[in-house]
């Protein structure tokens, strides 16, 4: 068995059409190998989600990253992903001619994987 763990009795979520079923979860390295009603692996950790809701990452549609001088920001490790946000777009926390500076002081410097960079 390869590292794994079960998250069991848990209400998930679908993305498609916002139906809720109980069901088990089976992650193995890091990704879904299988969902149904009822798993049983007795090597796999197991995770008690009873009467708690599981989906894939949210998304936070309008958000601002940037942490230079005063200007509004979060910080994208502590504050989006504590909350289950894994897919965020920041909304021009700088502008234009303040990208390089944005680039420079956050895209490099967190373990946050960056999809895309536009830089033009």
């Amino acid at each position: 068995m390869l590292n794994a763990y079960i998250i069991k009795n848990g209400i998930l979520v679908s993305i498609m059409d916002g139906s809720e079923e109980k069901a088990d979860i089976l992650v193995e390295d890091g990704i879904i190998t299988k969902i149904a009603e009822h798993i049983e692996e007795p090597s796999a950790e197991m995770i008690d989600a009873s009467g708690m809701y599981v989906s894939v990452g949210w998304l936070d549609a309008h958000c601002h990253f940037a942490r230079i001088g005063d200007k509004v920001s979060i910080d994208v490790e502590r504050d989006l992903l504590c909350q289950g946000i894994t897919y965020a777009v920041d909304m021009g926390t700088l502008g234009p001619d303040d990208y390089a500076a944005y680039r420079e002081k956050l895209l490099y410097k967190t373990k946050v994987q960056f999809t895309r960079d536009y830089t033009g």
